[in-house]
């Protein structure tokens, strides 16, 4: 997942069901700015099956910073077309907070951008995002950061 750069990646478990998604959680932490094309296969997906996307921030801080907020408005202008609501967990690990989400609301796929040294990236160096993805039960699409 980590080198593949010049396309998308959907990985889909061996324990996934083998149906299209009801509903698609996209972790952020809002830390760059989002660029239309890099989320043209997250947005042609939550058409395509009417799966509404489940933004999920997992926070540390108590508040999003100006830069924070710039970029989630930049995300709702990109996903104003779509199903979408905001949510956030606080005080707990991503992986761990990724996983009760998902399984908590019986959602069907994760979708991130693969940035370098940032998000996804720093989740991959820590043991609880492999069981993320090595033991999933839900697909996951991998899309990538354009700029590079």
């Amino acid at each position: 997942m980590e080198k593949v750069r010049n396309c998308p990646v959907i990985v889909v478990p061996a324990k996934a069901k083998h149906n299209l998604p009801k509903e698609i959680v996209f972790p952020t932490g809002y830390k760059t700015p989002f660029k239309r094309r890099e989320l043209n296969y997250l947005v042609e997906i939550s058409k395509t099956c009417n799966a509404p996307v489940r933004i999920l921030y997992v926070s540390k801080a108590d508040e999003l910073n100006n830069k924070q907020l710039e970029n989630k408005k930049l995300l709702e202008a990109i996903l104003q077309d779509l199903t979408y609501s905001f949510h956030r967990l606080s005080h707990i690990e991503i992986p761990v907070a990724i996983n009760c989400f998902v399984e908590s609301r019986d959602s069907d796929m994760v979708a991130f951008i693969n940035r370098k040294h940032t998000f996804f990236r720093s989740m991959l160096t820590q043991p609880l995002v492999k069981d993320i993805a090595y033991r999933s039960t839900v697909p996951i699409l991998v899309m990538h950061d354009l700029r590079n």
